[in-house]
């Protein structure tokens, strides 16, 4: 009970960034002191290109390398795993806390961040620093394009009922 307590306030204490359910703890955008992680492929962007290229890496990678216990795909499980995660002051990842309804899910997340690599670290007044970010995990998994393209038919089957 305690650990979802935890993790309702940690949701509850951050604010959305990104569609696909990855939130920032600590980094806001818009304020030039501050910059986001930096993955390789993200190098010469700046601002909200760098921002969501971050994301964008962190939902591909997750995607890519998360496999889904047999079990569970045998059951044809559906939830969400939520994980609370760092990128410290060197560029590690690093796992906080996850919550899930399978302890599998649990060593899953875990062992997908370990395996993440160093990246640039966020900075404030241009000093490394940590930043701290939610992510929902989404099972069964969906890639960046199926979220996107479900959010589009979405859109086209519910009507618009603000204009008059």
């Amino acid at each position: 009970m305690n650990k979802r307590l935890l993790g309702l306030f940690l949701l509850l204490n951050s604010f959305t960034i990104s569609a696909q359910e990855i939130k920032s703890v600590t980094v806001q955008s818009g304020n030039s002191a501050e910059r986001f992680p930096v993955f390789s492929d993200c190098v010469n962007l700046q601002s909200n290109a760098l921002e969501t290229c971050f994301y964008n890496q962190v939902q591909d990678f997750v995607f890519a390398n998360f496999e889904i216990p047999e079990n569970l795909t045998l059951s044809n499980f559906q939830g969400n795993v939520k994980v609370l995660f760092e990128v410290d002051s060197n560029g590690l990842f690093k796992v906080i806390y996850v919550d899930a309804s399978e302890e599998k899910l649990i060593e899953e997340t875990k062992r997908v961040f370990g395996k993440f690599p160093k990246i640039q670290p966020s900075t404030y007044n241009g000093k490394p620093t940590y930043a701290k970010f939610t992510m929902t995990i989404s099972i069964p998994l969906k890639s960046r394009e199926e979220v996107a393209a479900a959010t589009l038919a979405q859109d086209d089957i519910i009507p618009n009922n603000t204009k008059k």
